[in-house]
This record gives structure tokens, C-alpha cells and sequence, in this order.
């Protein structure tokens, strides 16, 4: 659900897209201890590109990557907008391992959990808004998981949206900027978590775990995929509309091309292959 779908760059934009993977990385360590880069997600970096694009030009700085160690990386280094990135990835970690245990008991989770707890109480301190937000939209996702009905794949998805959306609130000191951001970010939540449970949605149906598309219903996975075909798709286009009619009001001339590419080619292959 939570970072997994790797996004699609064009060759051209490679080399700049990892300049913001690899800055927030930085980031995560400055910010949130060096452990923390085992945390680092491909949401919270399209989402640190899409914001620094609407700001002041960043400069390229030289770093030492711990991967190996004598590898010099360039990355793009915002500090304002990383420390805020890199505080909110940390907590929807922390909360999705919660829940992984709450689920499971996942002893894998259990000990990251245990070694994050000091780290996320200070932040959620720091951040009470933030926290309860997050609180908020899991508890509502577990509450939908746990009780597996057929649900709308819209309806379905918007706790995590909200989540992610809520998140990017005061992202910026323009109070128009943040709350067009915030919305983005929410209709890029919906997108990704639907996304997943395509992706997900064999390997749920064989192990009995909860699936989205899956809840209520007795169908194969295949089955649930055809049967819901056109209205996954018709959703996943809403917000991809969404999207790029957000992306016009940030205005995000820095980094456009990329910025834009991502969002046009934002379906993976194989999902795009099962939605034909």
C-alpha cells in the first residue's frame, strides 16, 4: 500500500529523478536518524519533487552515499521542505508497521516498531495534527479490512488519500500552494492504493487476505478483476484527471517535464495489462 509502485522515468530524466530519491534519502537521515533511510518511499519522493519544483531554484549539492560508502551522488537539497518530507514519512512508516502487527503480529514489524517508537512519539509531539490524522485514516482502513464488504473502489481508497493528503497540509506559506499540494498528494494516495490492490490482488485471493476489490464477494481474482474492470478504471482516470488539473494551478516550471511525465506514465505496465 504504502511506497511500493516505482514510478516510470524517461531515460532523459533519470539522472535528475534520483538527484530528489537520493536527496530525500539525505534528508531522511539528517532528519530522522541514519537508520531511517531503510524508510524511504517513491510516494514521498515524487511528492518532494512536485514541491520543490514550486520553489525557489535548488541547487545540486556533492554527498557521500553510505551504498557504498566511496560513492560521491548529487542530489537536490531543500532543507525546509526534506525536514518536512522526511518527519511525515517517518510516521506513516511507524503507522503502517503498527498495523502490520495489529493484523499479523508480524515479529519483523514488532522490532522495527520497537526501535521507531522513541523517535515517532517526539515527532508526534511535535506534529499532534499530523499524528491524529494518521491515527484517524488507519484506524479507518483497519476498520474496512476487518470488516471485508463490498465497498466502492473509491470509497475504499479515500482513508489512505486523506491520509497522505492531510499529511502535505502547510506545506508551503502560501495557504493556496498548500492546499492545491495537499489535494494532489490526496488524489496520488487514492491512485496508489488502487494501483496496489490491482497489483496485490492474486497473491490476496490465495493467501484469504484482505483485498479492496476482492471484499464481499466470492469470485476468483481474475473474476473480481473483470467484473470491476470498468469501474477501476474509470476511477484511476478521475484521478489522474485530478491530477494534472492541480499540477496547472502549482504551476511546477522547474522540474516540468519530469514532473509531467511522471503523472502521464503513472500506470505500471502489468496493471495496465490487466485493466485491457
Amino acid at each position: 500500500m504504502f511506497g511500493l509502485i516505482r514510478p516510470c522515468v524517461k531515460k532523459k530524466d533519470k539522472a535528475e529523478y534520483k538527484c530528489y530519491y537520493c536527496g530525500l534519502c539525505t534528508g531522511m537521515s539528517r532528519y530522522t536518524g541514519f537508520l531511517s533511510r531503510v524508510l524511504l518511499n517513491y510516494d514521498f519522493t515524487i511528492a518532494y519533487l512536485v514541491a520543490d519544483s514550486i520553489s525557489a531554484d535548488t541547487k545540486l549539492e556533492k554527498v557521500w552515499c553510505p551504498l557504498p560508502i566511496w560513492n560521491r551522488i548529487k542530489i537536490r537539497n531543500n532543507p525546509t521542505l526534506l525536514q518536512f518530507m522526511a518527519e511525515r514519512n517517518y510516521m506513516l512508516v511507524y503507522q503502517k508497521l503498527a498495523d502490520d502487527i495489529s493484523d499479523d503480529g508480524s515479529r519483523l514489524a514488532k522490532i522495527a516498531e520497537r526501535i521507531m517508537r522513541k523517535r515517532y512519539l517526539a515527532l508526534a509531539e511535535k506534529l499532534p495534527e499530523v499524528a491524529e490524522s494518521i491515527d484517524r485514516n488507519m484506524a479507518n482502513l483497519s476498520f474496512a479490512e476487518k470488516r471485508n464488504e463490498y465497498i466502492a473502489i473509491e470509497t475504499a481508497s479515500r482513508p489512505f488519500g486523506d491520509m497522505l493528503g492531510e499529511a502535505m497540509a502547510g506545506c508551503f506559506d502560501d495557504p493556496l500552494d498548500s492546499q492545491v499540494f495537499s489535494q494532489l498528494c490526496r488524489y496520488l494516495g487514492m491512485w496508489i492504493y488502487t494501483i496496489d490492490a490491482c497489483k496485490d490482488i492474486k497473491a490476496d485471493a490465495k493467501k484469504k487476505k484482505y483485498n479492496p476489490i476482492l471484499a464481499g464477494r466470492t469470485f476468483s481474482a481474475t473474476e473480481a478483476i473483470l467484473a470491476r474492470k470498468e469501474e477501476i478504471t474509470r476511477f484511476l482516470m478521475h484521478c489522474k484527471l485530478s491530477m494534472f488539473q492541480l499540477l496547472e494551478l502549482l504551476s511546477c516550471e522547474k522540474n516540468k517535464d519530469l514532473v509531467y511525465s511522471i503523472f502521464e506514465h503513472a500506470l505500471p505496465g502489468d496493471v495496465a495489462e490487466l485493466l485491457k
